[in-house]
């Protein structure tokens, strides 16, 4: 129902509501509803979405409504309702419970879902007689309903449920909502009788919505309005009357009981009206509401032959110098009513008039009936829509912006920037015009093009806070890391941002300690309570307040509105918050949606959820190689105290390993115990078991984003030719590339390694180092889950015992590496990994040249 009443309001703008100038009834012109643009249909859409019981849809809609307009309340208020609909209302479920309406319910939701609404009905009906105390049946019945256009029938049934079930908070609230679409519906036909110039259509309309929703007040101007369209100009005053008295705070009911007074001769008692309006439409706080009151009364004093009266009200106004706020349209109108109230001036002094007649008949020829404005949003504009003088114009862009709404609403993102680009050249001046291209272009995925029209934007405009928190967040995705930062600083230092925006853009620049101390203030201060639980845990997550943010994403999980793809970022965020439980839960969780196809995700996307589980639930495991160096045995794990031999070594080991606290945000402590020994040694040393050597100790990764890795290591002598002595190690690598890919058959692929150890007892310092660079081959006519790497080496190592401390070498090498223990739910968590390189030596002694070839195990 909403996406018909949209319909017609787009049909609206697309047809256009101009008055040409002599005709009686003057044209109410409204460019676009209070909250307007894409931000108004998905509002729209999400009352739909709700009405047919999708309220993740819903919700969806409306986040997305909310990140075009943070600014709106009204939005925030529609989506709290939401969640308290959705918790009230889905109780009842789709019949969980098998009572006697249950079979017919199903038939009418499957009729309903299919859009065979006449169907749906009929048996909605069935299920409402089998089981009248089913609160979901009555809902369903009302909806069908709506659908079939028979909106009386559906508030009848909606009422006749709430009189018979338990909970009737849906059916209630489902009343109201029907209500203000049915105003909404309303107020198109009054704008689409005011297209045609059919006054009594557009009369009627209005009342309906007055009658329908009487708490709006823009609904309430449109009924004066229509009735000043009708002649019926006592009755308006009235109903401005009444207007006044529901909020006495507002110019427009003012305004349009001082048209009502002049029209009736009441000249005082308008200029009194007029007066009061101009106070309460301040020139600081709504400069364009106040200057349309003021031209709304220059006209009246004109039309009244007072000319001179009509230059006193406008005499403080210069059109070169007016506020930012004002318009090009009113800067214009302010000009002609000058010039003609200073031409009526000179003839009536010509004609010896003096300053006219004391109260003559005006006509609305003569005083055409005042117009709605809603065209104007943002902090400047207290009233969303404001009464303003007759027969306005419409500005030269805003067929063409029309046309670029309707094709956002159809997502036809290319199209509405077309569009929007024609409206901005044609008028320049209309934020509203670049605010939509901006949208289309980001919609559209043409970021570089939306960075470059908000910095347009800002050029002609000034700067913006939230267009500068747009425009960084743009740079950002485009890798202008500095230029985000800048655009950052520039708008936490303009002000004037949504708390949220503020946290996140402190999060952004670098201050993360500020981003979260602001976030604790704004949420124990209330400054929060309008964010949802996803909301909240996004902003709590960018705060870096991890346990904040896998509450909330466990709060929007329970209240059932954590959307499939929200699910990987919970698990993220309970990894942060050191709850790997929960993070498993939520990953497996997204692997299942995907699978079912619930949850649209690449297959790298799945695989990168998979190897997150398969990292986080890691509680051990197991290391075995064989490594063949070809300029003696390494001083590090696999090595001695006083290894210093530089002819080629043969040497095995293999260490096991366990994680005793889990993964622990990233910053796992390991427990291991391996066991190396020399299997062949060229230069005549030592081999065989008396070289066995085993080690048992501790290891910590302190650093949650890098794979540094403390270690102390006791090394228990089990061969005659080993020692006892403490080993302590400082450990490093990263690279780009290294895991198994699925999206692509071949990638980049660079790691580098670095380690320096001290053995204690026996004092000896040595270091390596490796880096490792080339492409890698998944296998597919052999198995996808092997790869083979070819690259080139950079090696170095330093043992303080050898004459020559230190060797370089480089050269080619291959690896060939095969994944395997891979399930649904994790990546491959083992491999065998066969490594060939030959080194020549770039520097230092001899043993960085020759042969070094390895095999590990990994499981």
């Amino acid at each position: 129902m909403k996406n018909k009443t949209l319909s017609l309001l787009l049909l609206l703008l697309v047809s256009g509501a101009a008055a040409t100038t002599g005709t009686a009834l003057a044209q109410t012109a409204v460019v676009e509803l209070p909250l307007s643009g894409p931000a108004y249909r998905l509002a729209q859409q999400a009352y739909a979405s709700a009405a047919r019981g999708a309220f993740g849809q819903a919700q969806a809609q409306l986040q997305e409504a909310i990140r075009l307009r943070p600014d709106s309340m009204a939005l925030r208020r529609q989506l709290r309702e939401l969640r308290q609909q959705q918790r009230g209302g889905m109780s009842a479920g789709r019949g969980t419970a098998r009572d006697p309406g249950y079979a017919a319910a199903a038939a009418a939701y499957r009729a309903y879902d299919g859009k065979r609404y006449e169907q749906a009905v009929t048996l909605a009906r069935q299920a409402v007689a089998a089981a009248p105390n089913n609160t979901a049946y009555w809902l369903l019945l009302g909806n069908a309903l709506i659908e079939t256009h028979d909106y009386d029938r559906a508030s009848e049934v909606l009422a006749q449920g709430a009189d018979n079930v338990t909970d009737q908070r849906p059916l209630l609230r489902r009343q109201l909502e029907l209500q203000r679409e049915r105003a909404a519906m309303a107020a198109a036909e009054v704008f689409r009788a005011q297209a045609d110039n059919h006054a009594e259509d557009e009369l009627d309309a209005a009342r309906r919505a007055v009658a329908l929703a009487p708490q709006e007040m823009e609904y309430r101007l449109m009924l004066g309005i229509a009735l000043l369209h009708n002649e019926q100009i006592a009755q308006a005053e009235r109903a401005a009357d009444e207007a006044h008295a529901m909020d006495e705070r507002q110019p427009g009911p003012l305004l349009l009981r001082a048209y009502a007074r002049v029209r009736l001769g009441q000249a005082d008692a308008a200029r009194a009206d007029f007066t009061q309006a101009g106070q309460l439409a301040s020139s600081d706080s709504s400069p364009a509401e106040h200057l349309d009151a003021r031209l709304l009364q220059a006209d009246a004093e004109l039309a009244m032959q007072q000319p001179q009266a009509a230059l006193d009200v406008l005499n403080d106004l210069d059109p070169d110098t007016l506020s930012p706020a004002i318009d090009a349209r009113q800067a214009a109108r302010l000009r002609l009513t000058r010039q003609q109230a200073t031409q009526a001036l000179g003839r009536y002094r010509l004609a010896a008039l003096g300053a006219g007649q004391r109260n003559p008949s005006v006509s609305s020829r003569q005083y055409p009936v005042p117009a709605l404005d809603c065209s104007r949003d943002g902090a400047e504009n207290v009233n969303p829509c404001h009464v303003t003088f007759g027969a306005q114009a419409r500005d030269a862009g805003f067929d063409a912006a029309a046309r670029g709404y309707q094709a956002m609403q159809q997502q036809q993102y290319a199209q509405a920037a077309q569009a929007a680009n024609e409206a901005v050249a044609l008028s320049p001046q209309n934020a509203e015009y670049r605010l939509l291209l901006i949208d289309a272009l980001q919609a559209g995925g043409q970021d570089q093009q939306a960075e470059q029209a908000i910095s347009a934007t800002l050029l002609a405009q000034g700067a913006d806070g939230p267009l500068l928190a747009r425009r960084a967040a743009l740079r950002a995705q485009l890798g202008d890391s500095a230029g985000a930062r800048a655009d950052g600083e520039t708008a936490l230092a303009q002000g004037g941002l949504p708390v949220e925006t503020e946290i996140a853009l402190l999060a952004r620049t670098g201050h993360p300690r500020e981003a979260r101390e602001r976030f604790l203030a704004a949420r124990d201060g209330g400054a929060l309570d309008g964010l949802d639980d996803l909301q909240l845990a996004y902003l709590a997550a960018q705060a870096g307040d991890a346990g904040a943010a896998r509450d909330a994403f466990r709060r929007a999980d329970a209240g059932g509105t954590l959307p499939a793809r929200a699910l990987s970022d919970a698990g993220y965020a309970a990894i942060d918050a050191g709850d790997d439980d929960a993070a498993l839960g939520w990953f497996k969780r997204s692997v299942d949606r995907a699978d079912d196809g619930s949850l649209q995700q690449t297959p790298q996307q799945r695989f990168d959820t998979r190897r997150s589980i398969s990292t986080i639930d890691r509680s051990g495991g197991f290391i075995a190689s064989l490594t063949h160096n070809g300029g003696g045995p390494s001083a590090g794990n696999g090595g001695r105290p006083g290894a210093s031999a530089t002819d080629s070594t043969l040497q095995a080991g293999a260490e096991a390993y366990w994680r005793p606290f889990g993964y622990q945000a990233g910053r796992p402590v390991e427990l291991f115990a391996r066991v190396f020994q020399t299997l062949q040694d060229q230069s005549g040393g030592a081999t065989g078991t008396q070289t066995a050597q085993a080690t048992v100790g501790a290891r910590w990764k302190p650093l949650a984003s890098q794979n540094l890795v403390l270690s102390l290591g006791r090394l228990i002598p089990l061969g005659s030719q080993s020692a006892a002595d403490w080993l302590v190690q400082l450990a490093y690598s990263d690279g780009i590339g290294t895991d198994l890919r699925v999206d692509r058959p071949d990638w980049w692929t660079t790691q580098w390694y670095g380690e320096v150890g001290r053995y204690l007892r026996n004092p000896q310092t040595y270091g390596l180092a490796s880096l490792q660079t080339g492409r890698s081959f998944r296998l597919d006519s052999v198995s996808d889950q092997l790869v083979l790497f070819p690259h080139l080496s950079l090696n170095a190592d330093f043992n303080s015992l050898n004459t020559h401390r230190t060797a370089i070498g480089m050269g080619p090498g291959v690896n060939l590496r095969y994944w395997f223990r891979g399930d649904r739910y994790h990546a491959p968590r083992s491999y065998v990994d066969l490594s060939l390189q030959y080194r020549w030596r770039v520097g230092g002694d001899e043993r960085a040249q020759g042969f070094f070839f390895s095999t590990t195990l990994s499981y």
